[in-house]
Formats: C-alpha cells, sequence, structure tokens
C-alpha cells in the first residue's frame, strides 16, 4: 500500500515537472514570435495559435484602453469572430470585461464560479453569448504599473477558466506588454 502511494506521489511529481517544462518552452516561443517583428499584426496569428497550445480557447484578443477612459479600441484578435470586436473596431467600456479590469486593476472571469482569488467575477455582453462564447478572462497588460490595454481568452466552453488559467495568462500578458506597448509608438 505505502509503495503504491509512493508511486503515485512520483508520478504526479513528473507529470508537474513535464507539464512545467512545456509550459517554459511554449513561453519562450511566445517571447520569441512576440519580439519578432515591431508590427504586432504581423505575427499575431501566430501568436495565438502557440497560447492555444497553453490555454483552451477559442479566441484571443488585445483590447487597448483609449484614453478617454469610456472606449477600448480591439488591437487584434485570433479565433472566432463576431460583431464590432474585430481589429480597429471601437466601442463603449461600460458593462464590460475590459472595464472591470480597468476599475479593479485585476483579471476578470466571467461565467467561472469557481475562480476565486485571482479574479473579479463578471458576465458575458449578448454579443459574445450570441457567437457561442461561454467562459472569458481578461488580465490587464500594463508598462510603468500602468493599465493600457487587457489580454483576453474566450472559449465556447462553460466554466473552463479557473485559478491556474489566470496566473498563466496573467504571465504571458507580463511577457507581453512590453511588446505591445512598443508596437503601439510603432504604429503611431
Amino acid at each position: 500500500m505505502e509503495a503504491t502511494k509512493q508511486a503515485t506521489k512520483s508520478q504526479t511529481a513528473d507529470s508537474n515537472v513535464i507539464r512545467l517544462a512545456e509550459e517554459n518552452g511554449v513561453l519562450a516561443e511566445i517571447g520569441r514570435i512576440i519580439s519578432s517583428s515591431a508590427d504586432m499584426s504581423e505575427v499575431y496569428a501566430q501568436f495565438g495559435e502557440v497560447v492555444s497550445k497553453l490555454l483552451p480557447l477559442d479566441r484571443i484578443n488585445i483590447t487597448l484602453a483609449v484614453r478617454d477612459g469610456r472606449y477600448a479600441e480591439t488591437a487584434y484578435s485570433w479565433g472566432i469572430s463576431f460583431p464590432g470586436a474585430k481589429a480597429g473596431d471601437r466601442y463603449p467600456i461600460e458593462g464590460t470585461i475590459v472595464h472591470q479590469v480597468l476599475q479593479h486593476q485585476k483579471p476578470a472571469v466571467s461565467v467561472a464560479p469557481d475562480v476565486h482569488d485571482l479574479a473579479f467575477h463578471g458576465n458575458l455582453t449578448v454579443v459574445q453569448q450570441n457567437a457561442g462564447i461561454m467562459s472569458h478572462v481578461a488580465v490587464p497588460l500594463r508598462t510603468k504599473n500602468e493599465i493600457f490595454g487587457i489580454l483576453q481568452i474566450q472559449s465556447k466552453h462553460t466554466d473552463v477558466y479557473q485559478d491556474p488559467h489566470v496566473r498563466l495568462l496573467s504571465n504571458i500578458a507580463s511577457q507581453i506588454s512590453g511588446a505591445i506597448s512598443s508596437a503601439r509608438l510603432y504604429a503611431q
């Protein structure tokens, strides 16, 4: 009995090490992709595909906060699309997950009751629901401790995002924030 418990612990530890190594490899690949061009639109599809290796998603997008604080603009998107959420589209943020992230200064999750500590909880918009989105997580993109945008992933599956997903997406956001900020300057 004790030997079985030890073998199970060893297998769990081994699988955690393997998962962490795979995660680190994909994070390194994300860094390489993001830093390969000053024009994010050239590499965003590749970025989306690589992130989908780590996180369950049907859509990933980067939304930039517009200076007036009432609107946001979808800068990049990959995956399923829906009206008002294509690259270049501007929309009012009141009542959206983007507004929640900006207001609370931390990640937000929609339709995921089991995420407790890392994220604020909110509701999906009607447009998202009509597109089949059932779960959504958004994390801030920061530069110089100021939020300038939001990295979001969305899924057609219910309650798919948990604390580990929020942590990992936050790590990805930290990794790409500098490149996204520089890409904004490049675009101007």
